[in-house]
């Protein structure tokens, strides 16, 4: 018998950051399909960061520090890729 091979180079990870458009509240977000979750859920979503991973380890490393870190800090982050702050829900589709 054989072992799979523990890291599938199809996969790919995702971190993102976006407003909730509900109460504005910023959230951190994982997901294994980033565009699928994107299209059940834009209505209540303001995509405004987003990063890829080929490895688990390295998107999970990543969203825990992005939990860690101030709000200053998350908007320097944000700014950094998205400096008109716009939905950038589009880039994704």
């Amino acid at each position: 018998m054989t072992c799979p091979d523990p890291i599938d180079k199809k996969t790919i990870y995702w971190v993102y950051l976006f407003r909730d458009t509900k109460d504005e509240s910023l959230q951190i977000g994982y997901s294994l399909n980033l565009p699928g979750w994107i299209r059940s859920n834009k209505e209540v979503i303001f995509l405004l960061y987003y990063r890829k991973f080929d490895f688990v380890a390295d998107a999970l490393g990543h969203k825990t520090l992005l939990e860690r870190l101030s709000v200053a800090s998350l908007n320097r982050i944000i700014l950094q890729m998205n400096p008109e702050r716009k939905n950038i829900l589009t880039e994704l589709k």
